[in-house]
């Protein structure tokens, strides 16, 4: 794969040094992609070139290493009086050491491009608030923004939630950039107003169960988002609770994703959908598994890295004996054994016993736990086509009305 690439860095480079005065006609639109090929700037100044004299819609840089440097030269000889036609739809500049100057180039980049572009991945650059500020003032068509772990601020996260008020944007990445819930409350506000964003992602952003619950209150009236991860967030407890209660009015939301939120089998009980009893300590996750009870949307729930343990796969079961939707459902390490996974809902007997496994889960189920050898055995189907066991190495299929022995 990067023998080819680098050799399209040679073509690149063969179409400057031939200094080709006019452009080619009938030539369809271009993909470029040196991606994972170290670029120099004189590199970059052969990429303009070609940029002007060909109809190149797509180009991906990421881990080129450019800087702001190669990103300058970039806009050399772009765009010429022959290729005014010519629109970039779409730039990726991943890893690339780019600064808020680098951003200036790249939106100059766009800006002679007729300002068509309609996704942007500026990914692990440290382009800072000052960076994102010049993206989203003069980047208005962008349908995907990506700015994964660009050092953003809940000062930036505002310029961000401005931009969300009136913009055509469908996918926002702000993984790992460190808002935290004064961020994450910016960007809610500019939401409400937002009638195109169907996927969101701020994972790692620093948000703690004030911040959930912000995102909670947007659930309840959103009528746009489908896919929300929250994963590596400090959430904990307190705040699944009250994304639960909220999620509960919400039908929209198709894809959730809580991994390592800090959530344990204790105190995540759902107020909204609450069927009694949820006090006790020592039942776990039922404020989701209650969730899963009544919602008629929600189709993968990704759970892994929290400690809800056999109580908290229990309830999670529990709620899914009733659920007709859910198809995907990840729970490696949750701290989960072999003896408690059983379902109450829909036991047939035997299930209590500690060598058995009763499941109701979706078509794909994972759970990497160290579990002891024991016999599984599905009992009760909703939506189920197939599901699977990481037990050790090993990954075991099981077909519905089928028991393996895992050995």
């Amino acid at each position: 794969m990067l023998q080819g690439r680098y050799r399209v860095v040679t073509a690149v480079k063969c179409v400057y040094e031939g200094q080709q005065t006019s452009t080619p006609q009938s030539v369809t639109p271009l993909e470029l992609n040196l991606s994972l090929t170290t670029l120099q700037p004189y590199d970059c100044l052969c990429v303009s070139y070609v940029l002007s004299c060909y109809p190149v819609i797509k180009l991906n840089m990421s881990w080129c290493h450019i800087g702001d440097t190669g990103a300058e030269m970039l806009i050399k000889h772009y765009p010429n009086k022959n290729n005014s036609g010519h629109v970039l739809q779409e730039l990726k500049f991943w890893n690339n050491d780019l600064t808020v100057t680098g951003v200036e180039h790249v939106v100059k980049i766009v800006m002679k491009s007729s300002a068509s572009l309609r996704v942007l991945n500026v990914s692990d650059n440290p382009i800072r608030d000052d960076g994102i500020s010049l993206i989203v003032e003069h980047l208005h068509g962008l349908n995907e923004l990506s700015v994964y772990n660009c050092k953003l601020s809940a000062k930036g996260a505002s310029y961000v939630g401005r931009f969300l008020k009136n913009c055509f944007l469908q996918y926002l990445n702000m993984h790992s950039n460190p808002i935290s819930d004064d961020g994450i409350s910016l960007i809610v506000e500019g939401l409400q107003c937002n009638k195109t964003l169907t996927k969101l992602n701020v994972g790692n952003c620093g948000i703690s169960a004030k911040g959930a619950m912000c995102i909670g209150e947007l659930l309840k009236e959103n009528c746009t988002l489908k896919v929300l991860y929250m994963n590596d967030n400090p959430v904990g407890d307190a705040g699944i609770s009250q994304l639960m209660d909220r999620l509960c009015l919400n039908t929209t939301l198709t894809e959730l994703s809580v991994e390592n939120c800090e959530i344990s089998a204790k105190g995540t009980t759902c107020n909204s959908c609450n069927t009694g009893g949820s006090g006790l300590p020592d039942i776990g996750a039922r404020c989701i598994g209650e969730l899963l009870q009544e919602n008629t949307v929600l189709e993968v729930l990704w759970m892994r890295e929290n400690n809800i343990g056999d109580a908290g796969i229990s309830q999670l079961m529990d709620g899914l004996c009733l659920n007709t939707t859910l198809t995907e459902l990840m729970v490696q390490d949750c701290g989960i054994s072999a003896k408690g996974t059983t379902c109450n809902s829909c036991n047939t007997g035997g299930s209590g016993l500690p060598d058995m496994y009763t499941l109701t889960l979706g078509p794909h189920v994972y759970m990497s736990d160290k579990t002891q050898p024991h016999v599984l055995q599905i009992t009760c189907f909703t939506s189920l086509k197939y599901w699977e066991l990481q037990h050790s190495t090993e990954v075991v299929h099981v077909v519905q009305s089928v028991t393996y022995q895992v050995t």
